[in-house]
Formats: structure tokens, C-alpha cells, sequence
């Protein structure tokens, strides 16, 4: 049994060390990334005010399964700062964009958890910029 306790803590103590942090930054924004695992990216966003690394475990595993995990902290958590006043969805949606062109080859996999999803019918904030989204990205 100990022997099973210590080997958890030794893969979750790897894992962390091959974590990396990185800034993305355009205009009057830097967005702190995590970064781990190698393979096609995949984004992990933090709902309204929580952090990034509330998804460490989840993140591991994504790893472990063959992709680039990018975990961009939220504008004023982390080292990620930008405008917080007078912005909108649009602003927040370009960060992630940016995150998505400099760490992830300009394309991602998406998905959304049900809090999320769009309503059928409904414009997403990247629909109402352009006719396309950019990078596929759908708020």
C-alpha cells in the first residue's frame, strides 16, 4: 500500500515538473499558459474567476493521452494581465485566439461542458465579430 501512495505522489511530482509556463502577448496583454504534454492542443478554460490550475489532474490525464494541454490563466490571475474595465466577451475570446495562434499551431480542439454550450440560435461572441470564427472558436 505504500508503495502505491508513494508511486502517486512521484507521477503527479513528474507531471508537475514537465509543466511549463509561458506568456502570449499582443497589444497591452500578456496571458500566462500552462503548457504540458506534447500532440495535437487542447484548451482547458477555467469558468468565471477561478484559476487554471483547478484543472491540474484533469490536464494529467490529457497529457498522458497524447495531447498538448494550454491552460491560459484569466486576465488579473496569475501573470496574466490586460484591461478589466470597458471590455467585453470579444476581448476575453481574443485572448484566447492569441493563446491558440502562438501555442497551438493556430488550431485546437474544443469542446464545451454543458454550463457553457451555446443556445441554438444564439450569436457566439467570435460569430458576432466575423462571418467565421476565428480558429474555430466558439464561446
Amino acid at each position: 500500500m505504500l508503495l502505491l501512495i508513494a508511486s502517486v505522489f512521484m507521477t503527479s511530482a513528474a507531471f508537475a515538473a514537465s509543466r511549463t509556463r509561458q506568456i502570449v502577448r499582443y497589444d497591452s496583454v500578456a496571458i500566462d499558459v500552462i503548457i504540458e504534454g506534447q500532440g495535437p492542443a487542447i484548451l482547458l478554460l477555467p469558468s468565471l474567476a477561478r484559476d487554471s490550475e483547478d484543472y491540474d489532474a484533469v490536464a494529467e490525464g490529457l497529457a498522458v493521452a497524447g495531447f498538448r494541454v494550454l491552460r491560459p490563466q484569466p486576465r488579473g490571475i496569475g501573470a496574466s494581465i490586460g484591461a478589466m474595465t470597458g471590455i467585453s466577451l470579444h476581448d476575453f475570446a481574443n485572448d484566447v485566439a492569441e493563446v491558440i495562434t502562438a501555442l497551438g499551431n493556430g488550431r485546437c480542439r474544443r469542446d464545451f461542458n454543458a454550463a457553457s454550450r451555446p443556445r441554438a440560435g444564439s450569436p457566439t461572441p467570435a460569430a458576432a465579430n466575423s462571418p467565421q470564427s476565428r480558429h474555430g472558436l466558439r464561446l
